[in-house]
């Protein structure tokens, strides 16, 4: 069952909350930047415990709305490597299961262009507990993008680690 298409952080939260944790949820985001952008992976992966957003009350999918925009600001963000990363395409929104976001573009502090797909979490520990370590579609992530920094490391199947983004509620607050 498909959840309300929603417009803003609260309904967002709402519809959330009302749901049971049973079941895929699907949101699309109606904003003109994003028309057409859905979301969907089983629900659990959005929520911490009690139905509630996981972290400051910001989903994933909020998170994922906020990534998809970063390229039209030409966003900048510091790795966990030291190095920065501008946003210069967030990639499209990836139908179905694997990565959230497929064929971005950044460019590193010294002008090296990297593509490949990206994976948004609340926590860095959202890489192996969705268990994308063990699965073979994540191998082409070349940056897991964190609202928040962590310890956790995040490995593809293939045994490649993949670099750490830091999206920074600074950043979400104007997007979400």
């Amino acid at each position: 069952m498909a959840a309300p298409a929603v417009a803003n952080k609260t309904s967002l939260r709402a519809a959330i909350r009302q749901r049971r944790m049973t079941g895929p949820v699907v949101h699309r985001v109606r904003r003109p930047a994003l028309a057409g952008a859905a979301v969907c992976e089983p629900r659990a992966r959005y929520v911490g415990s009690g139905g509630r957003p996981a972290g400051d009350g910001l989903s994933e999918a909020i998170l994922q709305a906020a990534w998809q925009r970063a390229g039209g600001r030409r966003l900048m963000l510091t790795g966990r490597d030291g190095r920065t990363y501008r946003v210069l395409y967030p990639g499209r929104p990836a139908p179905g299961r694997g990565p959230d976001f497929l064929d971005a573009i950044l460019e590193r502090d010294d002008g090296v262009r990297l593509s490949g797909d990206i994976e948004v979490h609340v926590r860095p520990a959202g890489w192996r507990g969705h268990g994308h370590s063990a699965d073979r579609r994540y191998n082409g992530v070349i940056f897991h993008v964190a609202l928040h920094a962590g310890d956790a490391a995040s490995v593809t199947e293939s045994g490649r680690p993949v670099p750490l983004l830091v999206l920074g509620l600074s950043n979400v607050g104007g997007m979400a």
